[in-house]
């Protein structure tokens, strides 16, 4: 992870564990600190899952908290899709035809992931926050 320096140079400030074969980093801050904060797709452990790194503000973070999100997961894409004021997760698991939804409740947590009903065919890849106006619909 880099922090940014001027004339388009990045600074090191560490490697961050979110477990092996990371596919996608979503950002946004899931715990109202105004400190922004990592969600890491990994598609490991057989059936995968979502890594919440919550920053620290010196461009480190915290030790990931694991959620399980599905079969696969190959991208995460942060909105309050709930409409609560929390931001929310969107996992698209690329060997399922479906997308999880896990749930923020602004404190850096998210609830266990909901499935959002069966997509048609291509499957999920690379869910995009405005796409994802059907989830509402859902709950």
């Amino acid at each position: 992870m880099g922090c940014g320096l001027a004339l388009g140079q990045f600074e090191t400030r560490g490697q961050f564990t979110a477990s092996h074969r990371p596919y996608s980093i979503a950002v946004g801050d899931f715990n109202h600190d105004g400190i922004l904060d990592l969600a890491v797709a990994t598609a490991c452990c057989p059936n995968g899952g979502v890594y919440i790194l919550l920053g620290n503000g010196d461009g480190t973070f915290k030790p990931g908290m694991y959620y399980s999100a599905g079969i696969s997961p190959t991208s995460v894409v942060a909105a309050d899709f709930d409409h609560d004021g929390d931001l929310d997760l969107a996992v698209a698991n690329s060997l399922s035809d479906y997308v999880s939804i896990l749930l923020g409740n602004g404190e850096g947590h998210f609830a266990p992931a909901r499935r959002v009903p069966p997509l048609p065919r291509p499957r999920p890849a690379f869910p995009a926050a405005t796409s994802m106006a059907m989830v509402g619909s859902i709950w």
